[in-house]
């Protein structure tokens, strides 16, 4: 589940990197082309970060303390809805 997320979240890296190219090019050669093909390759991108958040969640459910996040923010001890929660716990903000 660790190489899955790992992978989910390069590979969303790269099509975002793709995406921000193809509707730049898309829009300067006024090709719907390259705009439909960034298109795609966000949606791409959304669907790589859902297969991420979910790794983790199931990480973090499982308390698989290999990963920094979850032994960081997640216990054995704690019950379901604080390791559901703890997707959240190491988010910056008020």
């Amino acid at each position: 589940m660790v190489d899955l997320g790992q992978f989910s979240l390069l590979l969303a890296l790269f099509l975002s990197g793709y995406a921000v190219i193809a509707d730049l090019a898309g829009s300067v050669r006024k090709d719907a082309g390259f705009m439909k093909s960034g298109h795609n390759a966000t949606a791409a991108a959304l669907l790589c970060l859902t297969t991420a958040t979910a790794a983790l969640w199931v990480l973090l459910l499982k308390s698989d303390f290999r990963v920094i996040y979850v032994a960081a923010h997640t216990a054995r001890s704690l019950p379901l809805a604080y390791k559901i929660s703890a997707l959240w716990a190491g988010a910056p903000g008020s």
